[in-house]
């Protein structure tokens, strides 16, 4: 036995498999002493010498020490009880030829012991840090048990909403899917996100300066979920209706303006952007959002099956053709031995209507019995479409049923401006306006002379039949705004009118798809909580932030306030007058916010309503008068000591022009719109949806969110 063996106890085990002669140290019990190695790495080591072949320059185990000493041939053997110290490190042969390039083993103990101390250290602070956040928030703790992975990545993914809870731990709110396992690094509480107070918000902040990406995407993605109770008292919404995000280039009117106010806002805030088409907001994929979509999902917080869908829906279904009020607009006709009118804007366009359900109704009148006795009187678009599409639209129709063709601008105006829609009513119940045999041609030939589809004036076909007062008529325009006053004028001249939806209640006409009730909207959540609000317009978009924005509901709620703001009536189209009255509408609006109005939105239809036209100057003037005014608004808003969301309900005069860069673009676009929240204490995601605008409006001040409500909140504190 060695002279120490009272000490340590040692045994010297030959390995299966390995050559006579060479020992294995391995320790048996006791604390470890420097200057002793665990078996298993001996064995490492060993494995190692021999791949390279080393094993011969000394016997594996036996220590620089014994060689000194002069016991390195006499090596312990398989059996023997002799202790063998031996010093950590490489073989002293080339430590001492300096062939292995590694530093003394003294300078590599320092280094070990260092990292030692530093690990205990720490993990003392780490202790500290959580014993601290403990005390501030006592519910935090089995929060920060569960270990989180470190990387940034998933930081960012750990503090995102319910939209990547499937990213998330249980222990955050998560749906519990099981994290990979990461290797114990030092603790550093202060920088997890859920740290509570202003050190770890002044820790993230320090992150930042270090992290260039991180810091690009601090305000739009790192959100806290320990939310005060209210982030604002006022809460304002903008709608800068046709403002959308689009690359800059000869067409990008948004780009094209000087909007320094709004580029300040972007630079200073927190700010997102919103999907504002397709199926964020209830139509088909890649359908081009409008206003009316627009305003509905905003105000209801929710995506609603739009009235485009439904119908499509029930011709795709056959339901359209079994419609009772469709059926028994026919066959009422068909009693009294009277013709079959089809009204409405035969467009591709899909806001107001679609070519495809005109051709769904001239499907019906045939399974009826009643194509002969069917007649069309087609309203031209060029303002959601082309502006000269509809020579290709018209085509697709049998010519034998056209009755009379005339532009929207008369038609489908909104803004009372009767003598229009008397210009429409003459022509289809009177046969007043231009002759001609052939449509197409004198469509193209008004294109010749300067006039598109929107401006076209009445052409009435020889030989067909005017709408008499024993006919039945069906209006199929499923969008009632632009319906609405030539329905009633054929109301009062005692035609049998069926409309596809409800455009007024106090028509008492048949309808085909009826109204779907949208409770718990933002508008009632607010007035049921006893808080006043205000909704201000010009006549343009009036009905879209009061009809629907309250979904689809005329009611006024209590604590409602509404301002209206005439549109200008003596220009033709808005080109000629691109500020439109937006002065008097922010004018109006800072005259009345200071009154206690908790809620407020606002409208500004410059950008949408001279996009329509199609002149890149006047809409580039259009954007820089809507900024000009935003400024009072968002000043306003401010000194009444509230913040601002600014957005748009879709997108239009970011695209001026078609994809051949010459033709003008006049309707809507399916690019996503801004959000800009005018808050340094909150946070946006960096995407959302119209949809979670009312959510967040209700989270910023402090209100429940309805049940109804299935938009996200989009906010959290920086």
């Amino acid at each position: 036995m060695a002279p120490d063996a009272d000490r340590r106890q040692l045994e010297d085990v030959q390995g299966p498999g390995r050559d006579a002669g060479v020992p294995r140290v391995v320790r048996a019990r006791g604390r470890r002493r420097r200057g002793f190695l665990p078996a298993g790495r001996l064995a490492r080591r060993g494995r190692r010498r021999r791949r390279d072949g080393l094993r011969a320059e000394r016997p594996l185990g036996a220590a620089g020490r014994l060689h000194r000493r002069g016991l390195g041939a006499d090596a312990p053997r398989a059996g023997s009880r002799r202790l063998a110290r031996r010093p950590l490190g490489a073989p002293a042969a080339l430590r001492r030829d300096g062939r292995d390039g590694r530093p003394p083993r003294p300078q590599r103990a320092r280094r070990r012991a260092g990292r030692h101390r530093l690990r205990r250290r720490d993990a003392r602070a780490a202790r500290v840090g959580r014993h601290r956040a403990r005390a501030e928030d006592p519910g935090r703790g089995d929060r920060l048990r569960r270990r989180r992975p470190r990387g940034a990545r998933d930081r960012v993914r750990a503090g995102l909403g319910d939209r990547h809870r499937q990213d998330r731990h249980s222990g955050a709110g998560g749906g519990g899917a099981p994290l990979h396992q990461v290797r114990a690094r030092p603790a550093r509480p202060l920088r997890r996100l859920g740290q509570a107070g202003e050190r770890g918000r002044a820790a993230v902040a320090a992150v930042d300066r270090r992290c260039p990406r991180r810091r690009r995407l601090a305000r739009a993605r790192l959100l806290r979920s320990d939310l005060p109770s209210r982030l604002a008292d006022l809460v304002t919404l903008v709608v800068l209706d046709g403002w959308g995000l689009a690359p800059p280039g000869p067409g990008n009117a948004v780009e094209l303006a000087r909007t320094p106010v709004f580029d300040r806002l972007r630079r200073e805030y927190p700010h997102a952007t919103l999907a504002a088409s397709g199926e964020a907001v209830g139509l088909p994929a890649g359908q081009m959002g409008n206003s009316e979509v627009g305003h509905l999902t905003i105000g209801s917080g929710r995506v609603l099956f739009q009235d485009l869908q439904r119908v499509n829906q029930a011709i795709h279904d056959g339901s359209f053709f079994a419609n009772e009020a469709l059926v028994g607009a026919f066959e009422r006709a068909k009693a009294r031995d009277a013709d079959v009118h089809l009204l409405g804007l035969v467009s591709k366009g899909g806001v107001h209507s679609h070519l495809s359900h005109l051709q769904a109704l001239l499907e019906l009148a045939r399974r009826r019995g009643m194509e002969e006795r069917t007649w069309v009187h087609a309203f031209t678009d060029g303002r959601d479409v082309s502006p000269t599409s509809a020579v290709s639209d018209l085509a697709e129709l049998p010519r034998e049923r056209l009755a009379t063709v005339v532009g929207r601008y008369y038609a489908m105006d909104r803004d009372q401006r009767w003598e229009r829609t008397a210009t429409a009513l003459e022509a289809i119940t009177l046969g007043k306006g231009a002759r001609t045999t052939n449509v197409v041609e004198d469509v193209q030939r008004s294109y010749e002379s300067g006039v598109t589809d929107e401006f076209l004036e009445p052409l009435v076909v020889e030989g067909a039949p005017r709408l008499a007062e024993a006919d039945a008529a069906i209006f199929f325009n499923f969008r009632p705004d632009r319906g609405r006053q030539l329905a009633q004028k054929l109301v009062e001249a005692g035609v049998d009118l069926t409309t596809m939806t409800t455009y007024a209640p106090e028509l008492g006409v048949p309808v085909v798809f009826g109204e779907q009730l949208v409770e718990w909207t933002l508008a009632e959540t607010l007035s049921h909580a006893g808080y006043r609000q205000l909704h201000t317009a010009e006549t343009e978009k009036y009905a879209h932030v009061t009809y629907f924005f309250n979904g689809g509901v005329e009611r006024e709620w209590p604590g409602e306030t509404r301002i209206l703001v005439p549109s200008p009536r003596d220009v033709p189209s808005y080109d000629h007058r691109p500020e439109m009255s937006a002065r008097e509408v922010a004018a109006r609006f800072a005259a009345e916010i200071g009154n206690g109005d908790r809620f407020a939105v606002i409208n500004f239809a410059n950008p949408d309503m001279v996009g329509h036209t199609g002149s890149i100057p006047a809409v580039t003037a259009a954007v820089e008068v809507t900024d000009e005014c935003l400024g009072v608004v968002v000043e306003a808003t401010h000194a009444a000591g509230g913040i601002c969301l600014i957005t748009a309900d879709h997108g239009n005069a970011e695209r001026m022009l078609e994809d051949d860069g010459v033709s003008p673009h006049t309707a809507h676009t399916t690019n996503p719109v801004p959000l800009v929240l005018t808050s340094s204490e909150v946070g946006l995601k960096e995407r959302g949806e119209l949809s979670d605008l009312a959510p967040t409006t209700l989270r910023l001040l402090g209100l429940d969110i309805p049940s109804e409500m299935t938009g996200e909140v989009l906010c959290g504190t920086a």
